[in-house]
């Protein structure tokens, strides 16, 4: 009896421990789009530009849903990166492929590793992104060369 009541509970514990590690579903508003919509926003880092939707712009203080960042691959699609899911206006579940989830309350760290989750305070979120168009638009008034990506400020 004593075997089957331990063989039982580290049963338990394993399947407990197994589902807190499987992503938790989101649904919500844009949280459903699997490539980057045309309105999306552009994004600056290492000297290429990826994409991110909704434009914080577009969300506001009281935004239940989600932010999706997509990477550009050297054959210039895109793929999907990162997810913020907001509450409220409050980040409470941050995707990243490659570390995981990470979950916040009261902009607090609840679960995931302090290494791999970002600060939600001191990260940026919500992204910012420049406008479609700018660059082409900045390029054609200014002439410059089309790899300079310093003519769009990234404050929306």
């Amino acid at each position: 009896m004593r075997y089957a009541l331990v063989g039982a509970t580290v049963l338990l514990t394993t399947a407990v421990v197994a589902h807190s590690q499987e992503p938790v579903p989101i649904t919500g508003l844009n949280c459903e789009h699997a490539s980057p919509p045309a309105e999306s926003g552009l994004v600056f880092h290492m000297g290429e530009a990826h994409k991110v939707f909704p434009r914080r712009s577009l969300m506001g203080p009281g935004y239940t849903g989600c932010q999706i960042f997509w990477f550009q691959k050297p054959d210039g699609t895109y793929e999907l990166g990162m997810l913020g899911f907001f509450e409220r206006g409050m980040l409470v579940l941050f995707r990243n492929p490659l570390t995981g989830d990470c979950r916040y309350q009261n902009k607090s760290l609840i679960a995931g590793s302090e290494q791999d989750c970002p600060d939600p305070e001191h990260s940026g979120f919500p992204w910012s992104s420049v406008p479609v168009g700018c660059l082409e638009e900045r390029r054609a008034i200014s002439g410059l060369p089309p790899t300079l990506f310093v003519l769009c400020n990234q404050d929306d």
